[in-house]
């Protein structure tokens, strides 16, 4: 009997560590940026904000004002053909506007990011994500433990996690840095700890397509 209480206690020591190695299981990756990974990152979540939404309705409105103000009236009022004219010119100046100064306001943002933020280290646990520069470890910020928070957001594509956080900061994390049984470990514990903050989106459309 003595035996075998020493044995089942034995054997309770000896899981006690690997649980709490299981518990305490975190995945890491050194990542040099790249710029079509970054700007896929950026898209996918400008599609998740609806901010290509919105510059469709404002296109709307612009075709319909340009309609008006500028075809009809130039039809319909020969006398007021250069105020036509003009609005057309306006109107067609808005609408270039607003399709150019998104994408071009992207792509300062990814060469700024290349240039200044190259390569960062990310380790993932059930505790917190960890965001670090390797190269300047004491600019603090730099380096980032993100709880899992409603300030956290984390959407999964066919092939990058993207973090954002206060919908300010976005990083990229590609899957290609894991093997399959790491990546659907990970997914599983995005799912189980950011809850409704998470969300796996389409590469395309970038809508909710679920939590898989």
């Amino acid at each position: 009997m003595d035996q075998e209480q020493i044995i089942s206690q034995d054997s309770e020591i000896s899981d006690q560590p690997q649980e709490e190695i299981q518990k305490e299981k975190s995945y890491f990756a050194d990542y040099t940026l790249q710029a079509d990974e970054l700007k896929k990152a950026i898209n996918l979540d400008n599609r998740k904000r609806g901010l290509f939404k919105r510059q469709l309705i404002l296109l709307i409105l612009i075709v319909i004002l340009f309609a008006y103000f500028g075809v009809y009236q130039f039809i319909a009022f020969p006398e007021q053909r250069l105020l036509s004219a003009i609005s057309m010119v306006v109107a067609v100046f808005c609408a270039f506007f607003t399709i150019w100064f998104p994408m071009q306001n992207d792509k300062k943002y990814v060469s700024k990011v290349l240039a200044v933020w190259p390569r960062y280290t990310v380790s993932v646990s059930k505790k917190c994500l960890t965001i670090c520069d390797p190269e300047h470890p004491e600019k603090e910020k730099r380096n980032f433990k993100l709880s899992y928070d409603e300030r956290l957001q984390v959407y999964e594509c066919s092939d990058l996690f993207i973090f954002v956080y206060e919908k300010r900061r976005l990083f990229c994390l590609p899957k290609k840095y894991f093997d399959m049984d790491e990546i659907i470990e990970i997914h599983e514990l995005f799912r189980e700890r950011c809850r409704s903050q998470f969300a796996v989106i389409d590469d395309r459309t970038g809508k909710e397509v679920g939590h898989r």
